[in-house]
């Protein structure tokens, strides 16, 4: 987990992370990885760009949360009292700390030094040290992260961002190819155990970054996150044969 990353969020978020990995103990993960990833149903929406970050299959262990990903809500919110995150797949599952929600992307727990890959062909805008801040019990930590930006069309523009990272192989302005290696996976920043973070944005023509789910939607109605986000649609964004496991595994 972590915060967003030039985002306006709340700093209260990595201290919740540290609540949540000292209770839960999943810190310590070995980064045991599973037999498949994820298979979409037939009531998502499609937009096949993505590779998998990394070869293999990874616990997921951090889910998006299609509620309120980045904790903006009020104490007047009616759904302030759930302590749920809802999965794409419109199921929920309680966090062992406060409110459930907080997280604006995926936790693979990848044993640290696996290489990275980029998600899509694009080019890099960040590729270093975040600005420090303060998390819990480990005080100031800034992690490595990579970002990059694909221009999937004209008007179609996401952005992926590889979080804790341990070791940086491109740098801004390089050009990049879908599973190119990018670094390797560390425990960097605001991070209880080694694991890859993945963020996406879709830009849209304004300019805004809006954080999307890449396993789309397949819950029950309307995405609560795209109604709230003012419209931007969260599609699934793996290729055939190319989703790392999606659902939080126990």
């Amino acid at each position: 987990m972590r915060r967003q990353f030039s985002f306006p969020v709340l700093r209260l978020l990595p201290l919740l992370l540290w609540v949540f990995m000292t209770l839960s103990g999943c810190g310590g993960d070995d980064g045991a990885s599973v037999e498949s990833g994820s298979t979409p149903g037939a009531g998502n929406q499609f937009l096949r760009i993505f590779v998998r970050p990394f070869a293999g299959q990874y616990t997921n262990t951090w889910s998006f949360d299609h509620d309120l990903p980045l904790g903006t809500f009020s104490e007047s919110d009616s759904a302030l009292g759930s302590r749920d995150v809802l999965t794409w797949r419109g199921s929920t599952r309680v966090m062992f700390w406060g409110d459930g929600r907080f997280h604006d992307g995926y936790d693979w727990a990848l044993p640290e030094g696996t290489p990275l890959k980029a998600v899509a062909d694009g080019e890099v805008f960040f590729a270093g040290l975040e600005e420090p801040f303060t998390c819990g019990s480990k005080g100031a930590v800034a992690a490595l992260i990579v970002g990059i930006r694909h221009a999937v069309a004209e008007s179609t523009i996401y952005e992926s961002l590889y979080v804790h990272m341990s070791r940086v192989d491109v740098a801004v302005g390089e050009s990049v190819s879908a599973g190119q290696l990018i670094g390797l996976s560390g425990n960097t920043g605001c991070s209880f155990g080694p694991h890859l973070h993945l963020t996406v944005r879709k830009v849209t023509q304004s300019g805004d970054k809006v954080v999307v789910d890449p396993f789309g939607w397949e819950g029950g109605g309307d995405d609560p996150w795209e109604i709230y986000n003012g419209g931007v649609r969260s599609y699934w964004l793996w290729k055939e044969g190319e989703a790392p496991q999606g659902e939080y595994v126990e």
